[in-house]
């Protein structure tokens, strides 16, 4: 018989897969990437961080880290275009993790440019330690 996942059973298996190593270290904070989309009634990559990662108290800061461009990337393909559109898109409001460690998280992986701009900003202007990125999928390259 096939056992059904239910939400907090799917939750508890992924915190487990991604997450295990980090368990010892319980001081991490939750960075998402900003939405592109600010209209949506909710925001999908807020969501996923609450359901993930409230539950083992992490906090999750959605104020943090600024995202001042809305051109969503989905549908960009160049790489080169897509470096360009976020070379200054990104900023941080503060040194408040200077020194912290902090996972970055996001729905989609696709080129890594996303994590990688982040990352630099919240190293370059927020000083923050060490970073993680954890990302739910990864998208299939076009053939």
């Amino acid at each position: 018989m096939i056992k059904q996942l239910t939400i907090p059973l799917l939750r508890k298996l992924l915190v487990e897969l991604c997450l295990g190593s980090l368990r010892t270290k319980n001081n991490y904070v939750v960075i998402p990437i900003p939405p592109s989309n600010i209209h949506r009634p909710y925001q999908p990559v807020y969501e996923l961080a609450n359901e993930l990662f409230r539950p083992f108290n992490y906090f999750i800061d959605t104020n943090y880290l600024n995202k001042k461009t809305s051109q969503e990337l989905k549908s960009i393909d160049d790489l080169e275009s897509r470096k360009e559109i976020l070379k200054n898109a990104f900023s941080v409001n503060d040194k408040r993790y200077k020194g912290k460690s902090i996972i970055l998280f996001d729905d989609l992986y696709r080129s890594g440019e996303t994590l990688n701009a982040a990352a630099k900003i919240l190293k370059e202007q927020g000083e923050v330690d060490e970073i993680i990125a954890l990302t739910i999928t990864k998208t299939r390259k076009k053939r």
